[in-house]
């Protein structure tokens, strides 16, 4: 049964995942870049357990990634009468493919797919 909060993104890591807790409770995080039209945007995503450490392993800066995701709504304790809200994308499982992408190593959120086109030709000359 399939739950109906699913989001499946598709795209490419901008930053190698970073690992953090101890090896029951590891937690991975990075940002993966997906198309929005002609834009582009950065989407920051979390990972728990073995999840966590196999993308920590496996993911690098400028792969490309699918991942089956799910929105969590969470709050963050500032003080004991306040509670701050906020959204996290939780990655349930991924699939990464082929070697980094020269034009995914900029990291401003808002590139173009012209601008990653010439930016990869300026590379290669």
């Amino acid at each position: 049964m399939m739950s109906e909060n699913f989001v499946l993104l598709i795209g490419r890591i901008v930053q190698k995942p970073t690992l953090t807790g101890s090896d029951k409770d590891q937690i991975s995080r990075t940002k993966i870049r997906v198309r929005n039209g002609g834009n582009s945007n950065v989407i920051p995503v979390i990972s728990f357990g073995k999840n966590a450490e196999i993308l920590h392993n496996l993911g690098d800066r400028g792969m490309e990634i699918c991942a089956k995701c799910r929105i969590e709504m969470r709050q963050r304790e500032i003080d004991p009468n306040t509670k701050l809200p906020f959204i996290s994308v939780v990655i349930d499982s991924f699939n990464v493919y082929g070697q980094p992408s020269p034009a995914a190593y900029n990291d401003q959120a808002n590139m173009t797919d012209q601008d990653m086109t010439d930016q990869a030709t300026s590379a290669e000359a």
